[in-house]
């Protein structure tokens, strides 16, 4: 099989959203200024145009990736490529009740605000698409229930349990196109008192700008959000000569998920070490791949996987197995290399 070339452009979506609480204590020891905040709200719900045109107020400052806001909440996508403004549009015998945020698949997603998770479920729901995560975030000062849902992950892309709390900014599932949808995103709504409300602006309101990324995450080459679509398929059977989606032998698992991120490898293990770079051990970063050899030489090598940080892989293994995340295995390891 001859070896692709790889992609002009390369897309990096690795995400360095780091794991904040809300500042809930600091709202309630500031009366005056939740009177404010709750004015601006209304300013804002009020004024916004049914199809998400026009926001409450001027747009906010954008906030660093993972950072949550003074109002507690934080952008739940900051690796998102395309805000599409589709809030309140009239399609085919409904109105599309949330925002979609595109990125690629495995995108990690993160809790809003902090809340307790009330459905985490890869059931259909009121007319949304499976899998779907709904955080009820408790009653605002003004003792509006808010809810915020999120909506397309595949089962894999489900990180989060009923019951469990999550504080804002916590990784809860992983972006998918699961059920009605035509591209790999986060469908996003925010309900307040159980009324579909717009969601851009009410993030606005609460300092967080859904139409700005914030800050390109970080990533270098972008293999490490690679290794996040990989993750996403832990528990897929190993299927020899498969390259997914139902199945996956170790290097189509390496192919897909590079794909997933704008780069191309070639089909095979020896393959793919010839188009990579050799790295040492100790330079390792995720999403670099690791290789296994019969005999100790390139002609020998029989196995990928992705390096996956702290001394572990993410792997198709063998035959009657599934994909799965483990311990880097020393026997005839051979090498590890990185795309140049």
């Amino acid at each position: 099989m001859s070896t692709p070339t790889r992609k002009r452009t390369r897309q990096s979506t690795a995400v360095r959203g780091a794991v904040a609480f809300g500042i809930l204590g600091a709202v309630l020891a500031a009366p005056l200024l939740v009177v404010g905040l709750l004015l601006g709200l209304l300013v804002g719900v009020t004024s916004a145009s049914f199809d998400g045109s026009a926001a409450a107020g001027p747009s906010p400052q954008a906030l660093e990736v993972g950072a949550v806001s003074a109002e507690g909440w934080t952008h739940p996508i900051p690796g998102v490529v395309t805000y599409q403004g589709n809030y309140g549009q009239l399609r085919s015998g409904y109105t599309h009740a949330g925002e979609d945020l595109s990125a690629p698949y495995g995108t990690p997603i993160y809790a809003a605000a902090a809340g307790v998770v009330s459905r985490a479920s890869c059931q259909g729901f009121q007319g949304r698409s499976p899998c779907n995560v709904i955080i009820n975030h408790g009653p605002d000062p003004s003792g509006q229930v808010i809810e915020t849902w999120y909506v397309h992950m595949y089962p894999q892309g489900v990180l989060v349990s009923l019951g469990q709390q999550v504080a804002a900014g916590e990784r809860i599932a992983l972006t998918g196109s699961n059920g009605n949808s035509t591209g790999p995103h986060l469908h996003l709504e925010v309900r307040v008192n159980g009324v579909v409300t717009d969601p851009t602006a009410f993030f606005a309101a609460r300092g967080v700008d859904l139409r700005n990324p914030t800050a390109t995450p970080p990533g270098g080459d972008g293999v490490a959000a690679a290794l996040t679509w990989a993750r996403t398929q832990i528990g897929a059977p190993y299927q020899w000569g498969a390259t997914g989606p139902t199945g996956y032998d170790c290097s189509g698992l390496t192919m897909r998920a590079y794909e997933s991120i704008g780069l191309e490898l070639p089909r095979t293990s020896r393959q793919q070490y010839a188009a990579t770079v050799r790295v040492s051990e100790g330079d390792l970063r995720p999403g670099d791949l690791v290789f296994w050899s019969s005999d100790g030489t390139a002609e020998g090598i029989y196995h990928v996987a992705l390096y996956a940080g702290d001394g572990r892989i993410v792997q198709a293994p063998s035959a009657g197995r599934t994909v799965e995340e483990v311990t880097l295995w020393r026997t005839n390891l051979y090498g590890f290399g990185r795309l140049p």
